[in-house]
């Protein structure tokens, strides 16, 4: 069984995706499971649990066909987009805080 992802939701029998940037044209929040297939935010979040990351994807419709190809991270605490997440590790931020330690 695959596993659910805590972003999606339901509403009147479509899905949608919460971390969805809709700022450009062919943007959409629906989703379907082709496109939550090529989505890198689940993995992020695997391998860099901090509660101060924010996400976001831009999810592309063209043709009927939706693919999720770009993904965005920011930080809570000093308020700065991340280029890279490679350093978002508890040894390696002093920032960092495990979404399993939060409240």
């Amino acid at each position: 069984m695959a596993v659910v992802c805590p972003h999606r939701y339901i509403e009147r029998g479509r899905t949608f995706c919460r971390l969805a940037i809709l700022e450009r044209r062919y943007c959409t929040s629906e989703v379907t499971p082709q496109a939550c297939a090529q989505c890198q935010v689940p993995q992020v979040m695997r391998d860099h649990p901090c509660v101060h990351m924010d996400l976001g994807v831009e999810i592309d419709e063209y043709g009927g066909v939706k693919s999720i190809e770009t993904f965005f991270a920011s930080c809570t605490v000093t308020v700065e987009r991340l280029l890279s997440v490679r350093e978002c590790l508890a040894d390696a931020c002093p920032y960092f805080k495990s979404r399993d330690e939060a409240p």
